[in-house]
């Protein structure tokens, strides 16, 4: 088994079951710096938005299907600085975020 501390991005994509994953998800055992989650069900989106709000995450931006989640807590320590290197990251091109 690993001993895995700490995630600096994660992609959650399957297929509709997002909301009960995120629901038992526990960022104090294993904290996630960025979310790309995949979000096609329209019935979902202010779900999921709670429930990535009570975890302590913003919602960065939409990018297509996937919406992007910051945890909030490092969002003035490190990421402020490194956003608009965000969409490269995740998709591997640039891409103007408004």
């Amino acid at each position: 088994m690993h001993n895995i501390t700490y995630i600096n991005y994660a992609s959650l994509d399957v297929e509709g079951s997002e909301l009960e994953i995120l629901d038992i998800f526990d960022p104090k055992k294993t904290p996630v710096e960025i979310w790309s989650i995949e979000v096609t069900y329209p019935e979902t989106q202010i779900r999921l938005i709670n429930i990535m709000k009570s975890k302590g995450y913003i919602l960065y931006t939409k990018l297509n299907y996937d919406w992007i989640f910051i945890d909030k807590t490092r969002w003035n320590l490190k990421l402020k600085s490194e956003l608009h290197k965000l969409p490269r990251i995740i998709t591997g091109r640039e891409i103007n975020i408004k």
